[in-house]
């Protein structure tokens, strides 16, 4: 499958999936909602086993590494330093004590994910140099 059938059946996938959850959403029913989510990620991960690898230019890659990485390190120490604020600052139970609360759940989710896909790659690089 080329890149360009793969771009025309994602978008029929993410239209599949708005569709899906507003009228889930529209009879308040999350049961529906939530199979439509993952019957839409299903199909991304049947549709992006058929494409071809797609090569792209190393200065590319680069900058979209350092963007990602940049965008982490000013991401999680503001979410943290604004969570240690609201949760300080007011009292227990409070909607921005629990704002605080959450932000710092956040922050701990996207430093996991961060962690899970670093080792991740790491495996993945380096069993791929190992093989070569």
């Amino acid at each position: 499958m080329s890149y360009k059938a793969f771009r025309g059946l994602r978008i029929l996938v993410i239209i599949f999936i708005l569709l899906t959850v507003s009228i889930a959403i529209t009879l308040e029913n999350a049961i529906l909602a939530s199979f439509a989510m993952v019957i839409g990620i299903i199909a991304m991960l049947a549709i992006k086993r058929n494409v071809k690898e797609i090569k792209t230019d190393e200065m590319i890659q680069n900058i979209a590494q350092k963007s990602a990485w940049w965008a982490y390190n000013i991401f999680v120490p503001f979410l943290a330093v604004l969570s240690i604020f609201l949760t300080v600052d007011n009292k227990e139970g409070s909607d921005l004590y629990n704002l605080g609360v959450t932000l710092s759940y956040v922050a701990l989710i996207h430093i996991a994910l961060y962690l899970i896909a670093f080792l991740y790659f790491k495996k993945k690089y380096i069993s791929d140099e190992k093989q070569n």
